[in-house]
């Protein structure tokens, strides 16, 4: 298990300079199109059949301000590095034909301003999987605030935690993005044995034609009667293919009253000792939910 944390950041294009840094142990890396695009692919310290099945997460910096992200096969990029279609693999809201999403935005700053709302990273990953977040702590009930996180993994037992071997070896990606103008929570199966693309993002939230529902963003109990606190984890994956068994288990969700942000939580789950880091609310003034990733 490995993670890292970097705080104080004020520009997108440090962002790259820390995920180079931090995840060379899961990930090779190729910096191209000038430095506005980074293609992280996944070692098989990260994923088991990396190999045999190759994908790729690609980042992209737009004017300085935006970040976009895509999760691909190879045979969907150009040797240079770009997309054959900008749409592929997409985890950006609002992309279109005509539009050009975004995963993460810096909005409303201007000359020096950007050191007035710095910003934080943090990356973890263990052998089946990783997460990546970035979030402002200052100013949260700014209207141009924003969290956006990535978890792509295995699926886990629930009894012990350990990553489901199956025929299939399905790789799944969740993706939330939380602004003023989103509130929203994508999933895409990213590839498995038979699958060499990943599938359309559909959401995560509500329950889809051929979909269900793997978390949601609405504020939660955070107590039940028997007293016990509630922490949840994303599950009851499916595709227009499967429903697969387990859970996740690089993030958590739980009440935003139940514990603050930017914190170290001990829980007790898949009958180990772990930490999980929280990061600021969904939404602004301490609404929606606490969303935490797993630390050690």
């Amino acid at each position: 298990m490995y993670h890292q944390f970097k705080h104080g950041l004020v520009d997108l294009a440090q962002v790259f300079d820390f995920l180079i840094e931090s995840t060379s142990m899961y990930f090779t890396y190729k910096k191209m199109e000038n430095g506005r695009v980074l293609n992280l692919m996944p070692r098989v310290t990260l994923d088991a059949n990396a190999k045999d099945q190759p994908w790729v997460v690609r980042f992209e910096l737009i004017n300085d301000i935006a970040l976009r992200m895509n999760i691909v096969t190879p045979m969907q990029l150009d040797p240079d590095g770009s997309l054959y279609n900008r749409n592929l693999g997409s985890l950006n809201t609002k992309d279109t034909s005509y539009a050009v999403g975004y995963w993460h935005q810096r909005e409303g700053l201007k000359g020096d301003a950007k050191y007035s709302r710095p910003f934080s990273v943090l990356f973890t990953a263990d052998s089946h999987g990783f997460a990546f977040a970035i979030w402002e702590h200052a100013v949260v009930n700014s209207l141009n605030r924003q969290l956006s996180w990535l978890v792509v993994q295995k699926p886990v037992e629930w009894q012990n935690g350990i990553a489901i071997p199956t025929e299939h070896n399905p790789v799944i990606a969740l993706s939330g993005i939380f602004n003023r103008y989103e509130s929203s929570v994508e999933q895409m199966l990213v590839r498995e044995r038979d699958i060499p693309v990943p599938a359309p993002a559909q959401t995560a939230i509500s329950d889809q034609y051929n979909r269900y529902s793997a978390m949601h963003t609405v504020k939660l109990k955070e107590i039940s009667e028997s007293r016990d606190y509630f922490i949840q984890f994303p599950n009851n994956f499916s595709t227009e293919r499967f429903s697969y068994d387990g859970v996740f288990d690089m993030i958590g969700f739980a009440n935003t009253d139940l514990v603050s942000a930017n914190a170290t939580l001990p829980l007790e789950v898949f009958g180990e000792r772990r930490n999980y880091h929280t990061m600021v609310s969904t939404l602004a003034d301490n609404n929606g939910v606490s969303v935490m990733f797993r630390i050690t």
